[in-house]
């Protein structure tokens, strides 16, 4: 919503070079004058262009003094005196609902950018996984004052944060299946290479693909502070070379490459769209209903809840929407993620238990906003999901309902599953029996107490019912 008034970003307030804040539905960025002196030098020769060009970074612009904006910004923000303007990032979303190969992309983005920096004589002074951000299926970075001059050439000085929060993550998932999204929300700052260690053990850590990155720098841990210390004395002194770091980023990046191509795909529901038990008369129908929905309404905005691995997400994007795609499943969503990157479709796929939706977290739990804060769109698809959140999750029908109206902005195209379909009796199976009442009148009178019907298409030869609905005003 656009406004009038800044509007502080509450995940920036760490950085003492400047701030993000919003205004008038804009993204800008106040600056100290060191900060804003090292961005005028990348703009002047170059690199800013370059590393935009490249896609690496999101686009931006110094506010020039002196313009109307320049003393607008001045009198919203009074000590400041710099300002950048940063392209907006449609949609926020955090290193728990990425998959793996989004992981991945994200870490290959940093250790690309570190490259390039390298080359200009500049470097990352950290490598936070929150300083990434997805546009649909591309990886982009978007703390542009983690830059700095090149001061240390032998090692990249954040070579350890990248560890915490890119590698030691990928590494866990491949070799030990550990879930990734317990690593962010338990540490906000990555998992520490002791407990890394620990879990891979003396002789894991040995092996040829964990050996430099586990059990060296599990060594070389207790002399960290003590070698940042001796490391900066060398600043000045010439002679040195970025050779070192350099091949090192590159075997990361060789690493990360291969850990994505031998990954395997185990989820339960990653071949759901060749198991499920629609015969292929139902499944053109219920295409059929989406497809007509999508070319009345034109949505710009889809909300795909329980997207498995994207049938419908993928035939919103095709329809021109930008699609946000979530799932409990990760491989579903993994391969969801590979595919729509391949396509170029505009549809960005999050890993996220709608019954346990990511919360908010950080620092008075502010600085990273809750799922149900950031994602909203003008449609939501709810399709062969109902029935779980009803049974397996044990949600209420007006719950559910209520859940949908915070999601949508204006329509719902959602599925009713009726009691006596085979999936609702197989999940019923071994739990108490509560949904007698579970009809579709029931189901047409509590979701009209706040939607409004426009029409629904039995799907032949099933006991399902798709159901189009329009948000109410309230």
């Amino acid at each position: 919503m656009m406004s009038d008034t800044i509007q502080y970003d509450k995940g920036s307030f760490r950085d003492p070079s400047g701030r993000v804040f919003y205004y008038k539905d804009e993204v800008y960025r106040c600056l100290n004058m060191d900060a804003f002196s090292l961005m005028q030098e990348i703009e002047k020769n170059g690199t800013l262009s370059r590393l935009t060009e490249l896609g690496y970074l999101i686009p931006t612009e110094l506010v020039p003094e002196g313009t109307s904006l320049h003393k607008t910004l001045q009198n919203e923000v009074p000590l400041a005196t710099r300002f950048l303007h940063h392209e907006k990032v449609p949609v926020i979303s955090y290193p728990y609902e990425w998959s793996f190969a989004m992981l991945a992309e994200a870490a290959k983005l940093q250790l690309k950018l570190q490259l390039e920096l390298i080359e200009k004589g500049y470097s990352l002074k950290d490598a936070s996984v929150f300083n990434v951000q997805f546009i649909h299926c591309r990886p982009v970075f978007i703390d542009i004052l983690s830059i700095e001059k090149l001061w240390l050439k032998e090692v990249w000085i954040a070579y350890g944060q990248f560890c915490r929060m890119h590698l030691f993550p990928l590494l866990l998932k491949y070799y030990k299946n550990t879930g990734m999204k317990n690593n962010f929300l338990t540490n906000i700052d990555g998992i520490s290479i002791e407990e890394v260690y620990s879990m891979f053990g003396f002789f894991g850590s040995m092996r040829p693909a964990l050996f430099l990155d586990v059990f060296l720098q599990n060594i070389s841990q207790k002399a960290a502070s003590q070698k940042r210390t001796e490391l900066k004395k060398k600043i000045g002194q010439g002679g040195s070379s970025t050779t070192p770091q350099v091949i090192n980023i590159k075997r990361m990046l060789k690493k990360i490459d291969k850990l994505v191509n031998n990954k395997n795909h185990t989820g339960h529901w990653k071949n759901y769209v060749s198991t499920n038990t629609y015969s292929e008369e139902a499944e053109s129908e219920k295409i059929s209903f989406v497809t007509d929905f999508l070319k009345e309404y034109s949505p710009e905005t889809v909300l795909d809840l329980g997207s498995n691995t994207g049938q419908y997400s993928l035939l919103a994007s095709q329809h021109g929407a930008d699609v946000i795609a979530v799932d409990s499943d990760h491989d579903s969503v993994d391969l969801l993620y590979q595919e729509a990157k391949k396509k170029g479709a505009k549809i960005l796929p999050l890993w996220v238990d709608l019954a346990n939706p990511s919360p908010s977290l950080g620092f008075c739990h502010t600085e990273r906003k809750s799922f149900m804060e950031r994602i909203n769109a003008e449609a939501v698809f709810a399709l062969a999901l109902m029935h779980h959140m009803l049974i397996t999750s044990r949600i209420p029908l007006a719950a559910i309902r209520d859940f949908f109206l915070d999601m949508t902005g204006k329509f719902l195209v959602v599925e009713f599953v009726a009691r006596e379909d085979e999936m609702f009796q197989q999940l019923l199976a071994l739990r108490e029996d509560i949904y007698s009442s579970i009809n579709r009148e029931t189901f047409l009178s509590v979701f009209s107490e706040k939607f409004e019907f426009v029409s629904e298409r039995k799907i032949a030869g099933t006991s399902r019912i798709l159901f189009l609905f329009r948000k109410k005003n309230r």
